[in-house]
């Protein structure tokens, strides 16, 4: 849709995506995320956050756009809205763009890329309406937390300013507006970003502080990256870690601090409490595979869990319990597929479990100690969840007894 809306006056021209988005980018980018947001409904590729009293509530789709608004109740705190990728994207010769549709006097529309914790806090870029300007900003890390640094500030213009860009450019970022004609022109530069752009978090917000004045309002967004070439996830066994480096690979992030881990002769031993790492981007698993080489476990009645994740209520979980292993495949909230076998695992026990998609068929199996693989669960492809990006989490959990868990990894999708 093709409107712009600034404090109650509509702009008749807009930027209008060019038809064809050319041939696909290489896998894994950031302009893999893109929304018209006229499915509906907000996609599983988004997670939203709400804080605020006087926010009305989580972003929504409302006329083929994510709107976020507010009501008139002063904001006594800092308050937010905002629309997430679940998973990070690649920003490294990519790019990622938005139509901000609608801005609001009292209120900031936010545009942002983050390190891939994905909370609002961090190293962040970005850029925003503000009180009648378009200004870009980057977050820094310092002994006193995230100083933000404003890179630039000028009147917004609805004409020229119809849609921004973040692009990465020979290991810079280039903040970006383009107008009705959709010529992207540099609005500001990050010649050296602090953040690691392989893995970032798109975000979209409207924020408010108590120095606005009550009211009501909203801001919209529009077509995100639907001007770029679409960019598919990598294939799952490109997730590949033989954890032969001095500390864990950069496309893993750590889900818990009670964790110890060492990594030791190309394996990796977690020991817990609970401890969990989950890969910071999503992977396709069509006509693909996860392998899970085990070195050996000690659980006691721990747990040992790999996850394969859609969304929240969308999963296949693998999970070790004493001598059994339990699958779990859940879609939508409903369960449609489970097992559980007898399988022994002890300090001497290696194993290699694999979740494969082949010819519309997902199968899982277990191989002990180097022998032939055996099946114990297999399900159509068509039954569970879209597995074109998929989160992976690897889990070791102490149980009831307290008796310390201790998971060996000697490789994913290691050669």
């Amino acid at each position: 849709m093709c409107v712009w809306v600034l404090a109650g006056t509509t702009v008749a021209s807009c930027y209008q995506s060019p038809s064809g988005s050319g041939s696909a980018a290489p896998c894994g980018k950031t302009s893999g995320l893109q929304d018209d947001f006229e499915a509906g409904a907000l996609g599983a590729q988004w997670v939203t956050e709400v804080n605020g009293a006087s926010i009305d509530g989580p972003p929504a789709v409302v006329d083929g756009r994510a709107h976020m608004a507010y009501h008139a109740t002063a904001s006594v705190a800092d308050e937010i809205v905002e629309l997430r990728s679940r998973f990070a994207f690649d920003l490294t010769g990519s790019a990622v763009s938005v139509r901000p549709v609608t801005v609001d006097p009292q209120a900031d529309s936010t545009f942002e890329i983050r390190e891939a914790l994905g909370s609002s806090y961090g190293l962040k870029v970005g850029m925003r309406h503000r009180g009648g300007r378009l200004e870009a900003y980057a977050w820094r890390y310092d002994s006193g937390g995230y100083p933000e640094d404003l890179l630039m500030s000028a009147p917004f213009d609805p004409v020229e300013h119809q849609r921004w860009r973040v692009r990465e450019e020979a290991g810079g970022l280039e903040l970006e507006v383009a107008n009705a004609m959709g010529a992207y022109r540099r609005f500001a530069v990050v010649p050296e970003p602090t953040l690691d752009l392989r893995k970032v978090v798109v975000a979209l917000s409207m924020q408010r502080f108590p120095s606005q004045v009550p009211g009501t309002g909203a801001v919209d967004f529009d077509d995100v990256s639907m001007d770029l070439p679409p960019s598919p996830a990598c294939p799952m066994e490109d997730l590949a870690d033989g954890f032969t480096g001095p500390a864990m690979s950069w496309f893993w992030e750590r889900d818990s601090d009670n964790c110890t881990e060492v990594l030791m002769g190309g394996a990796i031993t977690l020991t817990a409490g609970y401890c969990a790492y989950h890969s910071a981007s999503a992977y396709d698993l069509t006509d693909s595979v996860l392998a899970v080489d085990i070195a050996s476990a000690t659980l006691g009645d721990g747990s040992i869990t790999v996850t394969l994740r859609q969304k929240d209520d969308s999963f296949l979980e693998v999970r070790q319990e004493g001598p059994m292993l339990a699958i779990r495949a859940w879609r939508d909230g409903e369960e449609v597929g489970t097992a559980m076998i007898a399988n022994p695992i002890d300090g001497s026990t290696a194993q290699t479990w694999r979740i494969e998609e082949r010819e519309g068929m997902v199968e899982l199996s277990a191989s002990v100690n180097g022998e032939a693989p055996r099946s114990f669960f297999t399900q159509t492809t068509a039954a569970l969840f879209d597995l074109r990006r998929l989160q992976t989490r690897l889990a070791v959990q102490v149980g009831s007894s307290g008796v310390t868990s201790e998971l060996t990894l000697s490789g994913v999708n290691a050669p």
